[in-house]
């Protein structure tokens, strides 16, 4: 994992490289008229439709996150399967559709692929209401279609990945990607924030109308849609570019080109331990809520939300400080942070604190902290892989590194089930599952040594 030396994300001898030669890269266009990200239309119609997509993929996969827990209490498991399959069902289509992604955001616009994402948004939200409606709460049927619907929802999700951050690269100078994926990480977060803790408190509020709240998730999916009107178009990177079997996971030329560049290689595999964390803290928080301490199942959603909190300013703070850089340093930097503060969240679950709230916020402190270093740690590896590709192989990487980054997320669903269901064994909390993802931060910090990378001023 450590690269041989320091290397431009616009180093010429890319482009030398056996998995480059199928393509040339495109002429440089001169992006220096573009107005400021704050005065950008497209980037704030970007940003919206990725605030009000996340708004919506977290407020139904928490209700649903809940729902599984209520199903494990009905059907008297010690261990959490309900939850483990939904991470599964969400998790699944990413796998199975990141690479035909990444081949449809390079064959056609990835504006085109980002209206269409939305639009299929709002049929997959139709049908999670249907379900809804037609079912009985505790039946196996019910949750079965709740399943099928997240399937879909994540399909909707994996189509739309490639296009969305590989069209940030494309429509924006080289110099504002920084600030620009800081800002969207950190809006994205804040839709983690309102998507979760809004869906403990809905259920909470309308547990024989839960229809109710897949009505709001419809009403959202439509102003998502009119919201990525405004993203501008950018040129076609590869129109000419055939199907084939092997784009439906990764297309050889872009396989070849990753396995030969070693630092987007490693790059890609620690940005999958990133939402390898997530996707475990998640069903964490809500276990050791509900089932650990007993809280109230809606304090999960409020724990959840200040999680993102942390990583919403992680991220801004990570993009004001890289500038025109790509900080590995930082980012080592926040693997340190994020051992210890996994620690102190593991210690502070099981403090004897007799006061629930007192507990909860003592809880939460900790969890800010983890969010905070995680999104100071999530932010220098993704301007990385989105700056190191050619342009017109730019989508496939991008389809590559959610092939990787959701296979990670598909290993954390059995990771998750197994290290719980031991833990559930040995008779002690699932608390601990926190301390044991920050070790594996360590081995980051300890074997990547990849030095900061300077972007290019003008693409």
């Amino acid at each position: 994992m450590t690269a041989a030396g320091p290397e431009s994300l616009t180093d010429p001898a890319l482009a030398d490289r056996p998995a480059a030669d199928e393509v040339a890269k495109e002429p440089i266009r001169d992006l220096s008229h573009l107005p400021p990200l704050g005065r950008d239309p497209a980037f704030i119609g970007m940003t919206a439709t990725q605030f009000l997509g996340a708004f919506n993929d977290n407020l139904y996969k928490q209700l649903l996150l809940l729902i599984a827990l209520d199903y494990k209490k009905l059907r008297g498991f010690e261990s959490d399967p309900y939850q483990f399959i939904a991470m599964l069902a969400f998790a699944i289509p990413f796998v199975m559709l990141s690479g035909f992604a990444g081949y449809l955001s390079d064959k056609i616009r990835k504006r085109t692929v980002v209206v269409s994402c939305k639009m299929l948004e709002i049929v997959v939200m139709i049908c999670a209401m249907i379900a809804f409606t037609t079912g009985t709460i505790g039946s196996t049927s019910l949750i079965v279609w709740l399943f099928v619907v997240l399937f879909f929802m994540g399909a909707q999700s994996a189509l739309f990945g490639p296009s969305k951050f590989g069209i940030l690269p494309e429509m924006l100078r080289d110099s504002d990607l920084p600030r620009a994926n800081g800002i969207i990480q950190m809006t994205t977060f804040l839709a983690i924030i309102f998507g979760t803790a809004l869906s403990g408190f809905l259920k909470q509020a309308l547990p024989n109308h839960l229809w109710i709240i897949c009505g709001i998730c419809i009403l959202i999916a439509i102003i998502g849609t009119l919201t990525s009107l405004l993203i501008r178009r950018t040129p076609i990177a590869a129109p000419n570019m055939k199907l084939t079997r092997d784009c439906l996971l990764i297309e050889r030329n872009t396989w070849q080109f990753i396995r030969h560049d070693q630092p987007l290689f490693w790059t890609m595999i620690i940005y999958s331990l990133f939402w390898f964390a997530g996707a475990v803290f998640m069903p964490t928080v809500n276990a050791v809520c509900k089932d650990q301490l007993a809280f109230p199942e809606q304090w999960a959603g409020l724990l959840l939300g200040v999680l993102s909190i942390g990583i919403a300013i992680g991220c801004v703070m990570c993009g004001k400080l890289s500038r025109d850089q790509v900080r590995f340093d930082l980012m080592r930097f926040a693997g340190w942070g994020l051992f210890l503060a996994t620690a102190l969240t593991s210690l502070a679950c099981v403090m004897p604190i007799n006061n629930a709230g007192l507990h909860c916020v003592v809880i939460g402190g900790a969890l800010f902290l983890v969010g905070l270093f995680a999104g100071i740690f999530a932010v220098p590896p993704q301007v990385f892989i989105q700056s190191r590709p050619p342009e017109t192989s730019k989508g496939r990487v991008i389809g590559a590194m959610n092939l990787f980054t959701w296979t990670g997320i598909t290993v954390a669903a059995g990771y998750y089930f197994l290290f719980t269901l031991g833990l559930s064994w040995i008779g002690i909390g699932y608390s601990w599952t926190f301390l044991s993802i920050g070790l594996m931060f360590v081995l980051v910090v300890l074997l990547f040594r990849q030095p900061n990378a300077q972007l290019s001023h003008v693409k």
